[in-house]
Parts: structure tokens; sequence; C-alpha cells
């Protein structure tokens, strides 16, 4: 607010009282200005903030995800091990009903299955854990991220 001041010449003259009135309204200006370069600030930390929220939200729900994969991951291993002991006491009932030779072979597939089965399910465990790694990284960078700010 600029307030208008009438001066009168009283033989002194109205320069130095206009000078002084010129530099006030130049300091009010820039007060301003700073004023609305601070309201801009801080929209903008409050965006980020937002922003970062909503990131350290998303990583949350991937590391939940991650774990509900290591739970199923956990079922479907105790269930494979129901599985392979089903197996193992099929094969020994047939080892008792088959001589020699086809019990052996009977039991080398078995094997091989079982190598098989325990090749995959290291690969799996492996890519779940890379998973969960990532999604902790993930939300450890934004919470950093968000900290910082």
């Amino acid at each position: 607010m600029i307030k208008i001041l009438f001066i009168c010449h009283n033989g002194r003259g109205t320069d130095p009282v206009g000078a002084e009135y010129q530099r006030a309204a130049d300091h009010q200006q820039q007060i301003t200005e700073g004023i609305q370069s601070a309201e801009e600030t801080h929209g903008g930390i409050g965006d980020a903030i937002d922003r970062s929220a909503g990131r350290i939200t998303e990583s949350q729900r991937t590391v939940q995800s991650a774990r509900e994969s290591v739970e199923r991951t956990g079922e479907d291993l105790d269930q494979a091990g129901r599985i392979l002991a089903d197996c193992q006491r099929i094969l020994d009932g047939r080892r008792s009903h088959r001589p020699g030779r086809k019990k052996e072979e009977s039991l080398r597939i078995a094997n091989e299955s079982l190598a098989a089965y325990e090749k995959e399910n290291n690969r799996t465990q492996k890519r779940l854990k890379a998973q969960r790694n990532l999604a902790y990284g993930i939300g450890t960078v934004l919470l950093v991220a968000l900290v910082r700010k």
C-alpha cells in the first residue's frame, strides 16, 4: 500500500523528503517480492513432499507385494515337499514290487525330477530375493529423499 504524502516547501526544499519516500517505496516493493518468492518456494516444497509421499506409498505396496510373493512361495515349497514325500512313498512301494533294473530306472527318473525341481526352486528364491531387495532399496531412497526435503 502506497500512501501519498503532501509536502510543503518551507524553504528547505522537497528533494530529501522525496528521496527518502522513494527509498521506502523501493524497500516495500523488495519485501513484497521476497514474500511472493517465499510463497512460491513453499508451494514447490509442498508439491515435492506430496510426490515423495506418493512414491513411498508405491514402494510400500511393492514391498508388501514382494512379501506376499515370498509367503506364497513358502506355501508352494511346503506343498512341493508333501508331493515329493508322496512320490517317495510311491517309489518305495514300487521298489518292493519290481526287481532290479526297473527299480533303478524309477529311482533315476525320480532323482532327475527332484534335481530339476530343486534348480527351479533355487531360481525362484533368488528372483524373489532380488525383487524384495529392490523394493527395500527404492523405499530407502525415497525415504531419504523425503527426509532431506
